[in-house]
């Protein structure tokens, strides 16, 4: 198979467009926070990344856009990506984009409702 060189760093700048942050509730994981998930990317030679939150996606996309806002808005090589279901008020959903200068949307079929 080789010799795999664990040092590599890219050549090139990197732009993840496809991680989250948050927790779930039946997953654990290693960084949850904007602090770690920049210390995350560093370590793996990722400059910038295109982020969602769990919570909006698993429980109140609202609520999760807005935690999001919160965790992202003083680090400039995060970039917020907003979570919708087509099932929500959209017309809603659209304002609070324009608003937040959101230039990045996740739809997602449902948000998971606990019953």
């Amino acid at each position: 198979m080789g010799k795999i060189d664990f040092a590599f760093k890219p050549a090139v700048r990197v732009f993840d467009c496809n991680m989250s942050i948050g927790r779930r509730h039946d997953t654990a994981v290693s960084v949850d926070t904007a602090e770690g998930t920049i210390d995350a990317m560093q370590k793996a030679g990722v400059d910038r990344a295109l982020v969602h939150s769990r919570h909006a996606v698993y429980w109140d996309s609202e609520e999760g856009n807005d935690l999001l806002m919160e965790s992202v808005r003083n680090h400039k090589s995060l970039y917020p990506q907003f979570v919708a279901s087509p099932f929500e008020n959209l017309d809603a959903f659209a304002l609070k984009v324009l608003d937040e200068g959101v230039r990045s949307v996740r739809m997602v079929p449902t948000v998971y409702r606990f019953p």
